[in-house]
Order: structure tokens, then C-alpha cells, then sequence
């Protein structure tokens, strides 16, 4: 598939010759490569060289860095419908009953552009490689070791000896490669103001009211443990919380038109109202997705490591133009991390 939208796996990068920088790729907290978190393929009708547009998501595997910048990254990359990499017309795929969801193939190996550039383990650009085969390449040294104990022992010795590599089985579901899953998107057809959603949001504010109302002498033990905890509830996590419940899978949230889409905050705190401006154009930048904790479901991974990935919502805001630079592949774009 030449457009994926996914989350793990190895990233299906859209610009095949220009990638992203190995500084852009590691984490400004403790320097370890990025994990590559998801893509979605997000193409805009109104310009050119929109034609073909996605969105890539890159996150520190140790949850304990994303409190601080540079943990997580987000780039954006377009190309026009008649570019070098891809036909004008995509070609027809027919459906393998074979295919099995339990190994997913390594095909940028054939990928003529990415061919000797890429790390073996991740998929993302590698400047290392092996030093006996001089066959495979890394991009840092916690991948190679990686790589050297779960398989590259065994075929190294025939990688130098001049015999050809088998087809690659990618990795999924390590500390360095998240499991694979497609993502499906879908129009939601629910509204912000469901009828149902705001009757039981005032229902609960009223409950509170009418708790912070009651008159001393009528409150009990019960009472007031009900009053502590209903004071804490916030209005804002209550909204969310009904809307994310109406789609249990949910992963994102995607505004296709950019234009006035709100939102959807976890918290009434830690929310942010001045978003940098791109750094290429200097355009304002608008809210285009946001990631949901259910996600962090789909990494199976364990949760009650302190490493672990944690967040309530990851936010994204892209370039109003989505602008165009020469000798650019992918635009660095703005994400913001607000827990509950």
C-alpha cells in the first residue's frame, strides 16, 4: 500500500529521497532514537502539491521524556499528484486470501529510493551498519544490539559470504518497533451538542450544585465524601469523557476541512491558546488531530512500567497553508501532550 493510514510498524515514508534529519528523530531529553508512533494520510483538495499528504507521529519509547520538548515530534509531508515516486494513477491491488496478519513483510527493502538507507530495526534513516556483513545498517547503537541477538547472529556470516538475504520480517510489538494495526477512518456523525451528551453533563453539574447547597446540619459522613468527590470532577473531562464513550475504538480525531474545528480537551488545565506559528512560512498554525488514549490499548504494552507511554490526549496543529520549501521532505509541525 503506497498510502497508509497506521499505527507501528516501520514508517511508509510519503518522500522517499529527502527524510527527515537524525536530530529531528531523537528525543532532546535523553538522545535515544524515536519510536515511530502512526501516520495518517491526510491529503488537502485545495492546493497542488497537497495531492498527496501525510502526517507522521514519533515518540520517545521511555514514557517518562514526555513532559519534556522534543519527546514527541510530528512532520508533515505532501508531494503533487505527478511526482517521480509514484504513478498518477495507482495500480490495482488484488486481495491475497493467503496474507497473514501475524508477520508483516519488510518491503521498503525493494523501494529503489530507500534501498541501503534505512535501519533495519525501525525503518527510519540509518548512518551505521554492520561491520563484519557490511550488509544491513542501523541507525544508532541500541538497535543493532537489538537486532544482532533476535536474528542477525545467524545470517550475518551468509550476508558475508555473498548469499542473498531473505525477505525480512519486521520486528513488531518490541521495545523499539509498536505493533502494527491499520487505521480505519470514518466520518463521525456525532455532534458536539448531542441533545443526550449536554442532559447528562447538566445533570451531573446540578447534582454538584445541589451537594454544595445542602445545609449543614443535613450533611453526613456519606455526604461529604460525595461533595469531596464530585468538587473534583471536572467539567471538561466529563465532555470528553462522554464523547470518546459514544466510539470506544477511536485512536484520532480528524478535522478534514481545518476550518473551524475545535478540541476535544481532556482537561480544563494545561491546554494551550498560543501555538507557534510554522517555522517556514511563518503562517499561523490550526488544529487538523488529536490522538486518544485508547492507543495506548493498541501498543500492548505493559502499563504499569514507569516507561510506559502515558497521555489523555496528544494534539496536533499543522501550517494553515500547508506550505511548500525546496529541498524539504518533511515539515516539522507542532504537537501538544495534555495529560487528565
Amino acid at each position: 500500500m503506497y498510502f497508509p493510514s497506521k499505527v507501528g510498524g516501520k514508517p511508509a515514508w510519503l518522500n522517499p529521497e529527502i527524510l527527515p534529519n537524525v536530530a529531528d528523530l531523537t528525543c532532546a531529553n535523553c538522545q535515544n532514537r524515536l519510536n515511530f508512533l502512526l501516520q495518517l494520510y491526510a491529503p488537502l483538495e485545495n492546493k497542488e502539491t497537497t495531492f498527496h499528504r501525510t502526517l507522521f507521529i514519533f515518540c520517545c519509547f521511555n514514557g517518562q521524556c514526555h513532559s519534556f520538548p522534543g519527546s514527541i515530534r510530528v512532520f508533515r509531508s505532501q508531494l503533487p499528484k505527478i511526482n517521480k515516486y509514484y504513478p498518477a494513477s495507482p495500480p490495482k491491488f488484488e486481495d491475497d486470501p493467503d496474507a497473514s496478519n501475524e508477520e508483516t513483510i519488510d518491503e521498503q527493502e525493494d523501494d529503489p529510493f530507500l534501498a541501503g538507507k534505512l535501519c533495519q530495526v525501525c525503518g527510519q534513516p540509518a548512518s551505521q551498519q554492520c561491520s563484519q556483513c557490511r550488509k544491513v545498517r542501523y541507525c544508532c547503537k541500541q538497535h543493532q544490539q537489538f537486532d544482532w541477538k533476535e536474528r542477525h547472529k545467524l545470517e550475518c556470516p551468509k550476508l558475508k559470504q555473498g548469499e542473498k538475504s531473505e525477505k525480512r520480517i519486521i520486528l513488531e510489538g518490541t521495545q523499539y518497533v509498536y505493533k502494527q494495526w491499520e487505521i480505519i477512518v470514518e466520518e463521525d456523525s456525532t455532534d458536539n451538542t448531542k441533545k443526550g451528551e449536554v442532559s447528562d453533563i447538566q445533570r451531573e453539574m446540578k447534582e454538584m450544585e445541589k451537594h454544595q447547597n445542602t445545609e449543614l446540619t443535613d450533611i453526613t459522613g456519606e455526604d461529604l465524601d460525595e461533595i469531596d468527590k464530585m468538587q473534583k470532577v471536572d467539567k471538561q473531562f466529563l465532555k470528553f469523557q462522554k464523547r470518546i464513550k459514544q466510539h470506544p475504538d477511536q485512536v484520532l480525531r480528524y478535522s478534514i476541512t481545518r476550518e473551524d474545528a475545535a478540541v476535544l480537551w481532556i482537561s480544563s488545565q494545561n491546554q494551550i491558546n498560543n501555538v507557534p506559528p510554522c517555522e517556514h512560512c511563518g503562517k499561523e498554525r490550526v488544529f487538523e488531530m488529536q490522538i486518544t488514549p485508547q492507543l495506548i490499548h493498541y501498543l500492548e504494552q505493559d502499563e504499569l512500567l514507569d516507561t510506559a507511554i502515558d497521555f489523555g490526549t496528544l494534539v496536533i496543529f499543522t501550517c494553515k497553508d500547508s506550505c511548500d520549501a525546496e529541498g524539504v521532505g518533511y515539515f516539522p509541525e507542532f504537537i501538544w501532550r495534555q495529560m487528565p
